[in-house]
């Protein structure tokens, strides 16, 4: 007799080629192999010795367009120390700073006319201080504050004439415990004419549907009757991808596991917005794994 089970669910290079001193190596990369022939590369690394104590590695692209250039303190380019600064087109994107390994102090990104976007404070690779975003004016678009990669205290939004839009209040355990919506007048307002979350395209019930057609029970959670809710988030981004899966908690591994394999493939959605610009915002959802019956909520 063979036994079925159901579940259910609910969501509440390196070759050296020119040495133009002793202390520099040019390098060229061809999918990931070193390659002798420069029409053939598809990106350009140069490294060369600051001073006594940092290596720069500066990595272009066959056209010798810069794509980003890192600081090290060892010659073995393992260990991020000093300055860091990715490129977009050959400009600037994002500057900051990396102590062993870590993003650290203030992090810039830079918008096609190289005017700051948005700026971040990181303290051992988590946001600690205050976050800032800005509209294409240079006026102050967000501002909030981090504490451990948590948000804590107030929150607020302008719009692009400096009128305040929004204002919320997070305890420390990150949870929003006040907040007030304003219309372009300073005239209190709904919070959906702020801000309109993310969407599953066709709606929630669609994307209920697609996990449940694409999630297969693990084996050996059924082997000992492991089930109960696996609690995930992640990030949908300005264009609508899914980024940052991660798992919160899980009954057993393997549950969580099978809950994070199946968002990893799910489609773009349509992405949130705040004050009408597309905005990256976390999403939480849970899978709940129970044998024996499917129910969708």
């Amino acid at each position: 007799m063979k036994a079925f089970y159901l579940f259910f669910l609910c969501f509440s290079i390196s070759v050296g080629c020119i040495a133009q001193q002793s202390d520099t190596l040019i390098t060229y990369n061809f999918g990931g192999k070193p390659t002798t022939k420069l029409n053939k590369a598809t990106s350009l690394y140069k490294v060369f010795k600051q001073d006594s104590v940092t290596w720069i590695r500066i990595t272009s692209d066959k056209n010798f367009m810069p794509l980003k250039r890192e600081t090290f303190s060892d010659s073995t380019l393992t260990n991020l120390y000093g300055t860091y600064t990715l490129y977009k087109n050959g400009k600037p994107h994002i500057k900051g700073t990396y102590l062993n390994n870590e993003k650290a102090g203030t992090w810039i990104t830079y918008g096609n006319e190289s005017n700051a976007i948005e700026t971040k404070v990181y303290a051992f690779n988590l946001l600690n201080g205050l976050y800032v975003s800005y509209w294409p004016n240079s006026a102050v678009f967000e501002q909030k504050e981090y504490v451990n990669d948590r948000e804590v205290g107030e929150r607020k939004l302008f719009y692009q004439n400096g009128n305040l839009a929004l204002k919320e209040v997070f305890d420390d355990k990150g949870q929003l415990i006040d907040s007030a919506y304003f219309d372009q007048e300073g005239n209190v307002t709904l919070s959906q004419t702020i801000i309109i979350l993310p969407q599953y395209p066709g709606g929630i019930k669609k994307l209920y549907e697609l996990i449940a057609k694409e999630l297969k029970y693990p084996e050996d959670a059924l082997r000992i009757s492991a089930q109960g809710k696996v609690f995930l988030s992640f990030t949908v981004g300005e264009s609508g991808e899914l980024s940052n899966i991660q798992l919160i908690r899980a009954p057993y591994p393997s549950l969580g596991e099978e809950a994070m394999r199946v968002l990893k493939y799910l489609p773009k959605w349509i992405p949130g917005t705040m004050l009408g610009r597309p905005t990256a915002m976390q999403f939480n959802i849970n899978v709940d794994f129970t044998i024996g019956k499917t129910i969708y909520h």
